[in-house]
């Protein structure tokens, strides 16, 4: 295929789309703390929320630029496969480094008494481990202690506080690295290796292990109790490599396509992915308490069977019973407040559109809706030349964008308490937002990006 477009020049949708998605990122990220605040603008653990919508969003847009640089680099006079993966290889572990130095140590040691005192309270992280009772008799050396609290914090890291965004997309990228640069039909059949691997992989164990189920077996191994996993923990590269895959896809779409060919099939693609989402996520249904669905022991809002359902009682059952909420709107049960105690309605299961684990219906709602929108933006950028200065800010300094935004929403936030009215949170968001545009806003006056 020839393409209708110069791929060394920058797609304008795709900064326009990329600021989006940091702005978009800049308003969740505030006002979804804040109680007074709709679910719809906050991360939950039930439903396919606009603020869960963000960071899939970001994933597709890492995947078309992934694909057109290794592509632009590839062409390059005397490039080869693998000194180019070993480029792209350095690239992604700096920005795990960077993500776990800047925001995924997590845990401290608050005394250095910590240090002769073994974390016998499993799921506690090392500042709040409890001391080993006199009636167990269990004395240990100083090393052995020290190195016991290291590995407990240690295992705490890797399990949960390491995976925030920066480090998820660079493993990510190494995930997708030996794809990126293959035919379209290979990138498809890779996307529903991961899918069917991350499902095999979460039936087996995984679901347990990222909610912090205490019975699991390899959270028993890892020694965490029941501390949690979020956006996938370990093995949620598997189901980010979908959403970056897809990206990949776009770049092809976008590229060999006019705009108004391109945005169509985004916007058409996108909604059928959306509506095969939800059709999965009808199965969710078979869940409900009142058709008789069965409880884990030990965590009583979660499924004993998340995939497979059982105990159910259908007699009673009508069809209208079976359809799911589409995505956007909560299911029956879902507390305003993430955390709060609630009566179940529906046990959590695998077919619900859940980003901590991910879901498979979560990844393709996800997958279509950030196609879709990014479609949206081809037809008004590409097509009818339509540009926004403040998303270009933005979507061309993007790493940037992330890592200010987060330092600066954490001491703007101190001034606006949790229970506060929606029209202070607001004006805090005003300020929060005009904060880390002036300083992304000077980087970008200096001429000053940083790119990885």
């Amino acid at each position: 295929m020839t393409a209708t477009r110069d791929a060394d020049k920058r797609v304008l949708s795709l900064d326009q789309f990329r600021g989006y998605t940091i702005l978009g990122m800049i308003l969740v990220n505030f006002i979804g703390y804040f109680d007074k605040i709709h679910v719809f603008f906050k991360h939950t653990d039930t439903f396919f929320s606009y603020a869960d919508s963000i960071m899939p969003a970001f994933h597709l847009a890492v995947g078309f630029s992934y694909r057109l640089t290794m592509l632009r680099r590839l062409a390059t006079p005397n490039a080869s496969l693998l000194a180019t993966w070993w480029v792209y290889f350095k690239r992604s572990m700096a920005l795990v480094f960077i993500g776990v130095l800047l925001f995924g140590i997590g845990g401290n040691f608050t005394t250095w008494k910590q240090f002769s005192e073994m974390p016998v309270a499993a799921g506690l992280s090392g500042e709040n481990a409890s001391p080993p009772s006199e009636s167990t008799n269990d004395r240990r050396t100083f090393s052995e202690t020290f190195a016991a609290q290291w590995k407990f914090w240690v295992a705490g890291t890797v399990k949960s506080r390491m995976w925030n965004t920066l480090v998820i997309i660079g493993v990510t990228q190494i995930v997708i690295l030996p794809f990126v640069a293959t035919s379209f039909p290979v990138r498809v059949l890779a996307m529903i290796g991961f899918a069917v691997g991350h499902a095999f992989l979460t039936y087996w164990f995984n679901w347990g292990f990222v909610v912090g189920d205490p019975e699991n077996w390899l959270a028993q191994k890892w020694g965490m109790g029941n501390m949690l996993s979020w956006d996938g923990g370990i093995f949620g590269p598997l189901s980010w490599a979908i959403v970056m895959l897809a990206g990949t896809l776009v770049y092809d779409i976008v590229i060999f396509r006019s705009p108004r060919e391109a945005a169509r099939v985004l916007v058409t693609a996108g909604a059928v992915m959306m509506t095969v989402a939800w059709g999965l996520s009808c199965l969710s249904r078979l869940y409900d308490v009142d058709k008789g669905a069965v409880a884990s022991k030990s965590l009583p809002e979660n499924a004993a069977s998340p995939m497979i359902p059982t105990g159910i009682d259908l007699s009673n059952a009508s069809l209208t019973s079976f359809f799911a909420e589409p995505p956007f709107v909560a299911p029956p049960g879902t507390p305003d407040i993430p955390g709060t105690v609630h009566e179940p309605v529906r046990l959590r299961n695998y077919w619900m559109m859940i980003k901590q684990i991910p879901t498979l219906t979560f990844t393709l709602c996800a997958t279509g809706f950030a196609m879709l929108v990014y479609g949206c933006f081809v037809w008004l950028c590409d097509e009818n030349g339509w540009r926004l200065a403040v998303l270009n800010t933005f979507g061309t300094n993007a790493l940037i964008a992330y890592i200010v935004h987060s330092y600066i929403g954490d001491q703007i936030g101190k001034l606006v308490p949790p229970d506060s009215p929606v029209w202070y949170v607001l004006i805090g968001l005003v300020a929060f937002f005009l904060c880390t545009w002036t300083v992304v806003r000077y980087l970008e006056k200096q001429r000053i990006f940083i790119r990885l």
